[in-house]
């Protein structure tokens, strides 16, 4: 991929990104604008496309399309930071398992990435994947010697050295916090918030 192109990708990401996070909605001269843009994409940045139209179809309230697109990039894409992008926006659209996978498959490509370590440490202990929250675990305790992963204190060994997992809805909830400090979705206004706040009511009832 051409760097203009690669330019033009990350600064229409970013743009779209905080719509999309913030709930905001296009009015028709943006959304023409930024279709047209990422129509130039389609043949120099195949993969910068795909998550931008997923990016304009979440926007819209199209989430199947959305989804139907994540689903094409889960097989078709091998891009680090594109693949980790993906994970944000299915985490936000609450989508945590398929993020997970998409995650996963980002961190197999740069496993000595912290982003997508810590990113997958919680993903995996939502989902309840033992072996990868395991691995996960081990490379980062790896690249920080000495200190402790916050999510230790969420699970414990047996004498196997398996992990038992003792999540319940409180817990998960902190991971949602934190997969949302991951995500920069800080708006009161974004998607993982309304997520966040839906769990929390079912807690309190």
């Amino acid at each position: 991929m051409a760097p203009q192109a690669q330019t033009k990708t990350s600064g229409l990401t970013e743009d779209l990104w905080l719509f999309f996070i913030e709930g905001k909605s296009l009015n028709e001269f943006s959304r023409n604008r930024f279709r047209h843009e990422i129509k130039c994409l389609e043949k120099v940045d195949p993969d910068g496309f795909l998550i931008l139209s997923a990016l304009i179809a979440a926007i819209d309230g199209n989430e199947k399309e959305a989804l139907d697109l994540a689903d094409l990039a889960l097989n078709h894409c091998n891009d680090f930071s594109t693949l980790l992008n993906w994970g944000n926006i299915l985490i936000n659209l609450g989508q945590i398992r398929k993020a997970f996978f998409l995650t996963k498959k980002s961190w197999r490509l740069a496993p000595e990435n912290l982003d997508a370590n810590k990113r997958l440490i919680l993903l995996a202990a939502v989902v309840e994947d033992t072996e990868t929250l395991a691995l996960a675990l081990e490379t980062w305790h790896r690249l920080n010697p000495g200190q402790i992963y916050p999510l230790v204190s969420a699970y414990q060994l047996n004498q196997k050295d398996t992990p038992l997992f003792t999540l319940d809805d409180e817990s998960i909830l902190r991971i949602l916090n934190c997969l949302q400090e991951e995500s920069k979705a800080r708006s009161p206004h974004s998607r993982l918030d309304a997520l966040t706040r839906s769990l929390m009511q079912e807690i309190e009832a």
